[in-house]
């Protein structure tokens, strides 16, 4: 069972057969079918995890599955353009491709933990192998949810870090990704704005500060630079937590104690700057609003600097 659907093995037994079969089942893998239909429904990150259980089942003996597959099955946000194909730890030296496989190599497989089924990498080691292949936005995102959600501590990535072999891909970018990673940042949307911030040079900001006034506590900002007074709130498809299922009326009314709380904030004071996905990803606009609140680039030394200086303490065996 996989993504709420069974994978079955459709038998070869003749032209109407296999016409039967097409007609109501949907091929993930050479002789592993499910239900069209339930297929259909399922999200493109859904999808990926039944392919895994489908080359899982077929496997001779279990399958350590990684990187993108890993943070599919533990939750993980990344950033960019999302992998089709599973991704498995393989015995470094070892050849051979499939259709929709992924075999990355390493020198040293790790212990994996079984998630729903499936052997996938522990969530420290599964954002630090994101953070070498991907994006930096990709690595802050999967590191911030794992520390966030408690998956895995600062120690735990670090440790991850250094046991990647000096010079090895990815190290220094992992570094990096692990420094700006924050256990305030709450979602992809606001892990990437961190990333751009970073590199265009702006000051960095607190995370997750909370206001009070008169009537008590208003709320929690996703951003706050304390000395200009402006607040940055990034605003994805869940913020106001509206559900689709809700009436009109009760979305309305979720929308309308928001405004209320960013008049609250700006009774204090503070200017509230609000963007959203597409300037984030295009950062002109993003940029553009912070600096008419007042922020200047030049002070990207308040950000944290990687620190790789313990590398030889660890006593975690090398990966690649």
């Amino acid at each position: 069972m996989a993504g709420g659907l069974c994978v079955v093995t459709a038998a070869e037994d003749g032209p109407a057969a296999q016409q039967a079969h097409a007609a109501r089942l949907q091929r993930v893998r050479r002789g592993a079918y499910v239900d069209r239909d339930g297929w259909e429904e399922l999200s493109t990150d859904a999808q990926l995890l039944v392919r895994a259980h489908a080359i899982s089942d077929s496997a001779e003996r279990g399958r350590l599955f990684s990187h993108c597959t890993a943070a599919r099955a533990w939750g993980l946000p990344t950033i960019g353009r999302q992998q089709s194909s599973v991704e498995i730890l393989v015995d470094d030296g070892r050849t051979g491709r499939s259709p929709g496989l992924i075999r990355r190599r390493t020198q040293n497989l790790p212990d994996g933990v079984e998630l729903d089924g499936l052997l996938v990498t522990n969530p420290a080691r599964t954002a630090v192998d994101i953070a070498r292949v991907q994006s930096l936005a990709s690595g802050v995102s999967v590191m911030d949810s794992a520390l966030t959600r408690g998956l895995a501590s600062r120690d735990e990535l670090q440790a991850e870090v250094w046991a990647v072999p000096r010079g090895g891909r990815g190290r220094q970018f992992a570094a990096l990704a692990l420094a700006l990673a924050d256990k305030g940042g709450e979602s992809a949307g606001e892990s990437l704005s961190r990333v751009q911030l970073y590199m265009a040079g702006f000051p960095r900001p607190s995370l997750q500060v909370e206001f009070r006034d008169d009537q008590g506590f208003i709320g929690r900002v996703d951003m706050f630079w304390r000395e200009l007074g402006v607040v940055g709130e990034f605003d994805g498809k869940t913020k106001y937590g509206v559900d689709a299922r809700q009436s009109s009326a009760q979305a309305a009314e979720i929308l309308w104690r928001e405004k209320q709380r960013e008049d609250r904030l700006r009774a204090l004071g503070l200017t509230v700057v609000r963007w959203i996905w597409s300037d984030a990803w295009d950062v002109t606009p993003l940029l553009r609003r912070l600096r008419a609140a007042g922020l200047r680039t030049g002070h990207s030394q308040q950000w944290p600097v990687p620190d790789l200086s313990s590398g030889r303490e660890t006593r975690r065996v090398a990966h690649s």
